[in-house]
């Protein structure tokens, strides 16, 4: 005959051990991205030569200024979302993409809205994006950047393209609405 309890008590022992090696499992601190390797002091000058500011071989940054360099040129396109042509979340959610492999939203205002904390201007890190209100509604954002590095962001003007500039310009001191560092 069997015993009830004894097989009772085994199966209490055995879902606690599963229940333990499932929360062992799940409560592992993730595997950290490798550092990049340090790269020459020849591409290190090429990447300052096209984004206007210095930088270290060993910055850790050195993947989203090589990415943001890769965007440089790129033509202004209402809705792109490439390098044949991008508008300015175009632009910033493929960075995103590619350096942090988080989707944001599509628009300026909805990255404001729904994928960012807000940040004060002077505690901007590379990688944080800044929004500004360029339209008649000063109210209204309505364009966004990447922010890399003393002052520089990246980001797609309707005029130039996909550029650096700095945040200390008129135009960008003027229309700055809000900073935010992505949740």
């Amino acid at each position: 005959m069997i015993n009830i309890q004894f097989v009772y008590q085994k199966l209490i022992k055995l879902c606690t051990l599963f229940l333990v090696l499932i929360l062992a499992v799940s409560c592992t601190t993730p595997k950290r991205m490798a550092k990049p390797s340090p790269i020459s002091k020849n591409q290190v000058k090429v990447l300052e030569k096209k984004l206007g500011f210095s930088i270290s071989a060993n910055d850790p940054n050195i993947a989203l200024y090589n990415e943001a360099a890769q965007w440089l040129g790129t033509p202004y396109r209402y809705g792109g979302m490439s390098k044949k042509g991008a508008d300015c979340s175009g632009v910033t959610l493929q960075i995103y993409k590619a350096i942090y492999k988080k989707n944001l939203h599509r628009t300026s205002a909805d990255m404001a809205k729904h994928d960012v904390r807000n940040i004060s201007k002077n505690s901007l890190r590379a990688g944080d994006l800044i929004f500004f209100a360029t339209s008649r509604n000063k109210k209204a954002i309505t364009h966004v950047g990447v922010y890399l590095k003393n002052n520089y962001f990246i980001h797609a003007s309707s005029k130039a393209g996909v550029v650096v500039n700095n945040l200390s310009e008129d135009y960008y001191k003027k229309t700055y609405k809000q900073s935010g560092r992505v949740k």
